[in-house]
């Protein structure tokens, strides 16, 4: 789900935040990834990384969920909207996530925290989403932490959260997020710009940076993009 190419209308001042990604040709970019990880050829590590995917969840009964080994890889689910201890999704973009990453990474180990119903939701997600960064890092031990959305406005709780993390995990864990979704009318959202945060931008099935991406900073040496 994305939340489109519109500008963000806002009172200033006022922390909004937004969902970032696209489901369209979603199936038609698995079958690549499917014959990239076939031609790679990778062997099962002994120790499977570990990541942790904060969104609006994910739904077990789509089609994907039913493949062979698909369930045993999913490792942890916890709800922070209504504490449902069944996997849900009232949006579908964490469903899109969480299956296009399973398919990026067909060797890791998946955990999934629910921290808003939808992207009208994110805005007043904050709380949920530190909390989550925490559970992800202590109690799942994750490797990775991935945030597809990202808000205009620093969030105390969540920065605080984050250098909790990487100070008791002494560095050792990575946290990626979304960039923007708003093109040249914004810079990157938070927690992206965050300096211990790789953020990530849109690019098409080409290889072409989207529009939706906002201005590069002078000081972002390296960029990490994905497909949309």
């Amino acid at each position: 789900m994305s939340s489109g190419s519109t500008p963000n209308r806002r009172d200033p001042g006022v922390a909004t935040g937004v969902l970032v990604g696209c489901a369209e040709g979603l199936e038609v970019f698995h079958r690549e990834l499917e014959q990239v990880a076939s031609t790679v050829g990778l062997c099962s590590p002994e120790c499977p990384v570990r990541i942790a995917i904060l969104d609006t969840g994910y739904d077990e009964e789509v089609p994907f969920f039913f493949f062979p080994g698909i369930q045993s890889r999913l490792k942890g689910w916890k709800d922070w909207v209504d504490g449902s201890d069944k996997p849900r999704d009232c949006d579908g973009h964490g469903t899109h996530l969480v299956s296009l990453l399973m398919k990026c990474a067909p060797e890791a180990d998946v955990y999934v925290a629910r921290i808003a119903k939808d992207s009208k939701d994110i805005s007043e997600s904050s709380e949920s989403i530190a909390n989550a960064i925490l559970w992800a890092s202590r109690e799942w031990e994750a490797d990775i932490i991935s945030m597809s959305f990202g808000f205009t406005d620093e969030q105390p709780c969540v920065g605080e959260a984050i250098d909790e993390v990487l100070y008791q995990r002494k560095h050792s864990i990575l946290l990626f997020a979304a960039a923007s979704n708003y093109g040249g009318n914004g810079r990157e959202m938070f927690p992206a710009r965050h300096d211990s945060v790789i953020l990530i931008r849109a690019t098409n099935a080409y290889g072409d940076f989207e529009d939706s991406n906002p201005p590069k900073s002078e000081d972002e040496a390296i960029v990490l993009v994905h497909w949309a």
